[in-house]
């Protein structure tokens, strides 16, 4: 299930390439800074939130495709005017294929794929900026205490510039994968769909059997992958990540001009205030939308 996804991630990615965005950043030509060691620190709970989510999304396209294919089963035998013997082995397929879609599903539960998956991509995320939360609250404790406030104020304005470089970095490069993916999977479904209309044009002048699996299937399999990338909420994960590096963008020009003019430790500790928020802000809508990502059934 996790290689299946990610080939269909990397086919919809490469056409999605080749197909023009309309709402492309031009930012994205520039390469992500190198990340810091506290970012390497937890790569290793990146990697476990990545394969469980891979598994977890794999898991759901697979439904989704058995489910085109117990429609197929269902519309081969008419198609191709099988023998009694014939649809009976199409009956069959379409039941273990019902079986292996029950089985998909009861094993996610009892795994608890969702939760591991949740819970690795927090805990992975919030490590990404721990260490600025660590900074924020160096420089607040300091001014509560009236201590001079420009060591730690150092400290929390590279770590700023630190995370505000890569965050908006990892957002733009998320927005545009996720935006290739979408244009892939327009452009597949519309061929699809329009090789569905031309078998129908063509079954109104002759009515070949095999017609049916462009007719009937057609329109299927162009809903299904529709179906797919709703239940991947693709187009809510680039609207997210667009918006997050949009917002890091608008706090990156105002550190900037505040950092030209010698900050004062108050405005600066407002300023790590609001690019935490922002963080934490995209991380709860995050897993609000990852607890959505239920497949079921029907």
């Amino acid at each position: 299930m996790r290689t299946f996804f990610r080939l269909y991630m990397r086919a919809l990615t490469l056409i999605g390439a080749i197909y023009p965005m309309q709402h492309a950043m031009p930012a994205l030509v520039e390469a992500p800074p190198v990340p810091s060691p506290t970012e390497r620190n937890f790569f290793e709970a990146d990697q476990a939130a990545s394969t469980y989510g891979e598994i977890y999304r794999g898991a759901g396209i697979c439904m989704v495709v058995l489910g085109a294919l117990i429609v197929l089963c269902a519309v081969a035998p008419l198609a191709l005017e099988s023998d009694h013997a014939s649809v009976r082995w199409w009956g069959l397929g379409e039941v273990a294929l019902m079986v292996t879609v029950i089985a998909i599903l009861v094993w996610l539960k009892h795994r608890n794929i969702r939760g591991l998956w949740v819970s690795a991509r927090l805990q992975a995320e919030q490590g990404r900026y721990g260490e600025l939360a660590s900074k924020i609250d160096a420089l607040e404790s300091s001014l509560a205490a009236q201590q001079d406030g420009n060591q730690p104020a150092q400290s929390l304005a590279r770590e700023l510039q630190s995370t505000l470089a890569s965050q908006i970095a990892y957002n733009q490069s998320k927005h545009s994968h996720y935006e290739q993916i979408e244009s892939g999977a327009s452009l597949v479904g519309a061929v699809i769909f329009g090789l569905a209309f031309l078998a129908a044009v063509t079954h109104l002048l002759v009515h070949w059997p095999w017609l049916l699996f462009f007719t009937a299937v057609g329109p299927m399999l162009a809903g299904a992958l529709h179906g797919i990338n709703g239940f991947l909420r693709l187009s809510d994960l680039s609207d997210g990540h667009r918006e997050t590096a949009q917002r890091l963008s608008q706090l990156q020009d105002q550190f900037n001009r505040l950092a030209a003019l010698d900050i004062a430790p108050g405005r600066l500790l407002n300023l790590g205030r609001d690019v935490y928020a922002v963080l934490v802000t995209r991380d709860v809508k995050w897993q609000h939308m990852a607890q959505s990502l239920n497949p079921k059934l029907g």
